[in-house]
């Protein structure tokens, strides 16, 4: 299971549907990650925040708890085919939404968001809302 940035940042956030649902996936014994783009996200958001090294903390103690994977040459690739697929469809999303669905596609693996609509149009993709 890849954990998105919007289920990251409730985690952070204390913010109780996500600590149940990150409950839950622990007792089902899933491995869970991220990718290096989720990781920038929130180390952006701490960076910039009015706590700076207090969210810093916050965010490494939770991104070193998680297997992070990273926008490679094969998942580079996905994200070409996608890009591509997207706008003959018409259906452009954020590049950075790209490459978070092209690293879960490369690793077959499932995407936990909120943001469904973001993600939606990415073949191949698993999402699991929380």
């Amino acid at each position: 299971m890849i954990l998105d940035s919007d289920f990251l940042i409730a985690i952070l956030r204390n913010e109780a549907a996500a600590i149940k649902k990150l409950e839950r996936l622990e007792k089902e014994q899933k491995p869970l990650s991220t990718t290096t783009i989720n990781a920038f996200e929130l180390l952006k958001g701490a960076q910039l925040s009015a706590k700076k090294e207090e969210n810093l903390k916050l965010v490494g103690e939770l991104l070193n708890s998680l297997d992070i994977l990273s926008f490679d040459f094969h998942a580079s690739r996905i994200a070409a085919m996608l890009t591509q697929h997207l706008q003959q469809n018409g259906k452009t999303i954020d590049v950075m939404d790209i490459f978070i669905g092209s690293i879960c596609v490369f690793h077959d693996e499932s995407i936990i968001t909120k943001n469904v609509r973001h993600f939606q149009n990415i073949p191949g993709l698993s999402i699991e809302e929380w």
